[in-house]
């Protein structure tokens, strides 16, 4: 909930997952006033943040999270805690729980995406996944490789001469370099590779999963 001073047109997050390999969280917020805009993951484990990368031992699980915006971010990290009472005839009985936070902080604009890869592995090992950035100033475009899979998310005006559309979102994942599954948002057309995988008259969602991908 924001005020309505802040003139927020939009504020909505997207989780995408496939098989949950990893999660890909995007968060968009929008107002047609710039503003300073703000993620904050709050956790009991502290993060270790390297560049871009945030990652979490909790037991002997472990969590990673690798941060991408259209905005220049700048991250902080704080500590605070929280105390309850268990129950009103007891007030002096008082728990106090400490959590870590950690900041992302965009420049001033008017909109911003925050998007989060979070990988999680059991016994303090994380899966193989790699992820490459390959954003430029009109569009946010992601790789992330794992094992025999590839996923693709691209937001913005996307053409980077592999991938070629007129919506305004797009998520391929590609198996031994098939095309499998497609997200594809407010989009007439999208080529890949040079093929035309998707036509219409007028500007439709798509969505396609588990067979491979024709014209």
């Amino acid at each position: 909930i924001y005020r309505r001073d802040l003139e927020m047109t939009e504020a909505s997050r997207t989780v995408l997952s496939n098989n949950l390999e990893y999660l890909l969280v995007i968060d968009r917020l929008v107002s047609s006033l710039p503003h300073r805009y703000t993620l904050v993951n709050n956790t009991y484990a502290p993060p270790k943040l390297e560049g871009n990368k945030a990652r979490y031992g909790i037991g002997l699980n472990e969590m990673e999270i690798e941060f991408f915006s259209d905005r220049k971010i700048a991250f902080t990290t704080s500590e605070f805690h929280i105390s309850t009472i268990f129950t009103p005839q007891e007030p002096d009985i008082v728990k106090k729980e400490e959590f870590k936070s950690l900041r992302a902080e965009s420049e001033e604009a008017e909109s911003c995406v925050f998007i989060q890869i979070v990988k999680y592995g059991d016994s303090g090992k994380l899966p193989a996944i790699e992820t490459r950035n390959n954003s430029t100033a009109e569009m946010l475009a992601l790789e992330i490789t794992g094992g025999e899979w590839t996923d693709r998310y691209y937001e913005g005006k996307i053409d980077d001469g592999f991938v070629k559309t007129d919506g305004s979102n797009l998520y391929l994942r590609f198996q031994n370099g098939v095309l499998k599954d497609v997200i594809l948002i407010g989009a007439t057309f999208l080529e890949v590779d040079g093929k035309l995988v998707f036509e219409a008259k007028n500007r439709k969602n798509l969505l396609r999963s588990k067979e491979p991908c024709n014209t």
